[in-house]
C-alpha cells in the first residue's frame, strides 16, 4: 500500500519507535536512583521532543538552519548514547530515560532526512551551501569535557558585530568545497584564515569563528587550515584558539545573563552555549540558565523571538528584512523562529551530556 506524502512522517516515526522499544538497552539492575537528576533529565527530554514534535509538522516550511540545528543535536545524542551504552563517562541511568532518548534521536535523524529533499525547494542556495554538514555523523564530535582559561578573556576591539554573514557563508564554503570558486574541499584562503581566526571579536561573529572551527575540524581539514595558520604567521594552537574563543563567549553569556536575558540575545545566548558545548566546555550549562531556557519555550514546542538588532548582514535589496534580522531567518507557523528554535534543540541535547556527567 503506498502511504500518502503527508501521512509519511508521522507513520514512519511511529514504527521508528515501534523499532527502538524492541531493541536490546541498558540493564535495568545498574540503573541510577537519583530522582533529582531523573527529574531534571525528564523535563530537558520532554521540551526537546515537543521542539522536535513542532518542527515535524513544519518540515516542508523550514530552512538548513534547522536541519544543522538538528543534526548537531542528533550529534551529540549519537556519542551520549554510546557512552551510556559502554558505561564510558556517564552514570548508569534509568531504563525509560534511556529509551526515550533513544526515541528522541532516532526522531532527529529521521526528520532530517526527510527534511533534505524539501530544501531542494524550499532553501535550495542554503541546502547546496552546507552539504555535508548537514550529513548523518558529521557533528559527533566526543570531546571531553573542558574548563575556560579567565586567563584568555581579550577586551573587544569592536564594539558590535564585525563580520557579515556573506563573509563567514563563504569561508565555510571554502572548506565544505560549495564555494562559487569552484575550489575543492578544504581550500583555506588567506582572506578567511585572518579573519576567522583573529581574536577580540563578539557577538555572532565570534560565533561563526567558532562554527568555523569546527566545521574545519570535522570536515578533515584540520591540516590545512593549520597550515594556513603557519603560512600567515599565525602561531596560535587550534586548540588553545578554541579555548579563547569559548572564554570570551562565556564572559559575554554571563553579560547576557546579568543583563535579565534580553528577548533580541536569546538567540545568540542559546548558539554560544551550543558551539561551545560540542567542544565540550561546560561552563555554559547551569541549572539556572537551563530553567531560563526552558521558560523561553512556547506550549507549541517552538522558540520565539528575534536577533540582536545589530548583526552586521542585513540584506538592503530584501525589503523583507527590516533592522538587522537574520538573512536566513524563516518566521514559521504562530510566529515561532526557525532558527531560535533549532538552536534551543541544539544546546538542550548539550545539557543531556552535562547533566549525566554532573551525576557522577
Amino acid at each position: 500500500m503506498l502511504i500518502p506524502h503527508d501521512m509519511m512522517l508521522p507513520t514512519l516515526s511511529f514504527i521508528v519507535l515501534l523499532s527502538l522499544l524492541r531493541s536490546p538497552a541498558v540493564s535495568a539492575t545498574d540503573l541510577s536512583t537519583d530522582r533529582e537528576y531523573e527529574e531534571i533529565l525528564a523535563s530537558v527530554l520532554d521540551s526537546l521532543d515537543n521542539s522536535v514534535n513542532y518542527l515535524s509538522s513544519q518540515y516542508r516550511h523550514v530552512n538548513a538552519d534547522v536541519v544543522l540545528g538538528l543534526r548537531m543535536a542528533e550529534g551529540q545524542l549519537s556519542v551520549l548514547l554510546k557512552r551510556i551504552e559502554n558505561f564510558k563517562l556517564v552514570p548508569p541511568i534509568h531504563q525509560v530515560t534511556f529509551e526515550t532518548m533513544r526515541v528522541i534521536h532516532a526522531k532527529m535523524a529521521f526528520l532530517c532526512d526527510v527534511i533534505l529533499p524539501e530544501l531542494a525547494t524550499s532553501d535550495p542556495e542554503q541546502g547546496s551551501y552546507l552539504d555535508k554538514a548537514l550529513r548523518r555523523g558529521f557533528w559527533e564530535i566526543n570531546s571531553p569535557s573542558r574548563k575556560v582559561d579567565q586567563d584568555l578573556v581579550i577586551e573587544p576591539i569592536v564594539s558590535g558585530e564585525f563580520l557579515n554573514e556573506d563573509t563567514t557563508d563563504e569561508c565555510v564554503r571554502e572548506l565544505l568545497g560549495t564555494s562559487n570558486k569552484d575550489t575543492p574541499p578544504c581550500s583555506v584562503s588567506d582572506a578567511c584564515i585572518k579573519l576567522m581566526t583573529s581574536p577580540g571579536y563578539r557577538m555572532y561573529t565570534l560565533a561563526h569563528q567558532v562554527f568555523y572551527l569546527e566545521v574545519a575540524q570535522q570536515a578533515g581539514c584540520a591540516y590545512e587550515t593549520v597550515q594556513r595558520m603557519q603560512e600567515n604567521d599565525i602561531s596560535v594552537d587550534p586548540d588553545v584558539m578554541m579555548k579563547t574563543f569559548c572564554t570570551n563567549m562565556l564572559t559575554e553569556a554571563e553579560e547576557i545573563a546579568t543583563d535579565g536575558f534580553p528577548k533580541e540575545k536569546q538567540d545568540l545566548f542559546m548558539e554560544q552555549g551550543l558551539l561551545c558545548g560540542l567542544d565540550g566546555y561546560r561552563g555554559f550549562f547551569r541549572s539556572d540558565w537551563l530553567q531560563v531556557i526552558l521558560n523561553w519555550q512556547d506550549p507549541s514546542g517552538c522558540f520565539k523571538g528575534g536577533y540582536t538588532s545589530d548583526f552586521a548582514h542585513k540584506d538592503d535589496s530584501d525589503s523583507s528584512n527590516n533592522g538587522g534580522v537574520k538573512r536566513r531567518e524563516r518566521i514559521l507557523k504562530d510566529g515561532c523562529s526557525s532558527h531560535k528554535t533549532a538552536v534551543a534543540v541544539g544546546i538542550l541535547s548539550g545539557y543531556l551530556r552535562f547533566i549525566l556527567e554532573a551525576m557522577i
